[in-house]
């Protein structure tokens, strides 16, 4: 069992890197595609893609794509909380480097954890409140509000992890009896409207040419594909284990930065991302820590 267990985990782990590996190009991708077209046509084609991605999935599984249960509650701020992000990151990401914008969003699972604090009243101890602090210390100083590093694009990003926290949040509320095809293809259905009025606030849309066609098509392979590694990842592995794994995104977007796109960090935002990593993983150390200890001193119920 343990050596099943350490082969399972290393196997999460490499789905885990390999995921966001795929992320990081896909960013990349929209990136390149941002030379030519506006960030509401971008994320138009991105949506289609990958509701119609996620819709063959469901009709494999048999599962009925639009039922009374998408309109409950959880589902429901899921997919705003997707279309926030959707629209601030990917318009972010058009402005920002590469590695700017990935720096930011590795705040989210801190920002989780506030949001769990404060609106699901999930007990935080003070190590992590104390982490969530240092994280977000580490986003001020990449984004260095009053400084010259700053812009309008870094609230964006940050209103965009916003976005991901409440996305996540409320799929901890979402019924278990509704895959996860279908929630998914809800949400990037959920993302076609806004961003169609977005698109026609930028001018409608516009002519691709050749490489842009190509950089939108592999960001719609790519985004999928990352997403099917990452729930490999997650059914395979212990989330403890795997979830520090989730930095790695930052890594391959600054090397892809570095020999793709001419981005060179600067110190600033190297010691802002180290602290947001470190202050993560310490984070999730901590959150490992206690479920242990619940499950061997679960608390007592009154009779």
């Amino acid at each position: 069992m343990a050596l099943a267990l350490i082969q399972n985990n290393f196997r999460a782990i490499m789905f885990m890197i390999l995921s966001m590996a795929f992320f990081a190009v896909e960013d990349a991708m929209i990136k390149f595609a941002a030379l030519d077209l506006q960030a509401g046509q971008i994320l138009f084609v991105l949506s289609i893609a990958g509701f119609l991605f996620f819709a063959l999935i469901a009709r494999v599984q048999n599962e009925k794509l639009f039922t009374k249960k998408l309109l409950r509650g959880p589902v429901v701020i899921r997919n705003l909380g997707e279309v926030i992000a959707g629209l601030a990151f990917v318009t972010a990401l058009t402005l920002l480097p590469l590695s700017n914008a990935s720096a930011i969003l590795q705040a989210s699972p801190l920002m989780v954890t506030l949001g769990a604090a404060l609106f699901l009243k999930e007990p935080v101890g003070w190590r992590r409140w104390g982490a969530i602090l240092v994280g977000f210390t580490g986003v001020l100083i990449i984004i260095r509000p009053g400084m010259d590093g700053f812009n309008a694009a870094s609230i964006l990003a940050l209103i965009g992890v916003a976005g991901l926290s409440m996305r996540d949040l409320a799929t901890r509320r979402v019924e278990v009896n509704i895959s996860t095809a279908v929630v998914s293809a809800a949400a990037y259905f959920a993302l076609t409207v806004p961003s169609l009025i977005v698109m026609q606030f930028q001018g409608g849309w516009q002519p691709v040419d050749t490489a842009t066609f190509w950089y939108l098509a592999a960001a719609c392979f790519i985004g999928p594909a990352g997403y099917y590694s990452l729930v490999l990842s997650v059914r395979l592995g212990e989330m403890g284990t795997i979830a520090p794994f989730r930095y790695t995104r930052l890594i391959f977007a600054v090397l892809i930065g570095y020999f793709f796109l001419n981005e060179r960090p600067d110190t600033m935002m190297i010691i802002g991302s180290i602290l947001v990593i470190v202050s993560g993983v310490y984070a999730i150390y901590r959150e490992r820590i206690r479920s242990l200890e619940l499950k061997k001193h679960p608390p007592q119920q009154d009779i």
